[in-house]
């Protein structure tokens, strides 16, 4: 914990915003998203803007207020095996193609890639 990291690229498409803000609110009742106190705020959020925008994230929209990109500056306030269930939970929700790519201040850099409903991790 206590980790920097940053999301400077992204490409985060979702279709369907309602049932992924379903999906997270689920997943956060049945164990904590993150290991810090965000549970309220996930809960209360009315679109998955909110609740992605609760858990630190810069959220873009587009014209049409779809989630077009996230981006995270800062420090990690939880471990990223909770950030990685995150977007697990997510990945069916994410169209094909889309992306996140993180890197800290050390040197290491990783991609979260999301493709029929299923999310990657690689080493970049």
């Amino acid at each position: 914990m206590g980790y920097e990291i940053y999301c400077t690229e992204s490409d985060f498409r979702v279709p369907r915003p309602r049932a992924a803000l379903e999906a997270v609110k689920e997943a956060d009742r049945e164990r904590p998203i993150f290991d810090c106190e965000v549970t309220e705020e996930i809960q209360a959020a009315t679109t998955l803007a909110e609740a992605l925008e609760a858990c630190w994230f810069e959220v873009e929209l587009s014209s049409d207020d779809k989630i077009e990109k996230l981006f995270y500056e800062g420090k990690l306030l939880t471990e990223l095996e909770d950030m990685a269930r995150l977007f697990s939970v997510l990945a069916p929700y994410v169209k094909s193609g889309s992306f996140l790519d993180f890197h800290d201040g050390e040197g290491n850099a990783w991609r979260y890639s999301f493709k029929k409903e299923r999310m990657r991790i690689t080493e970049t």
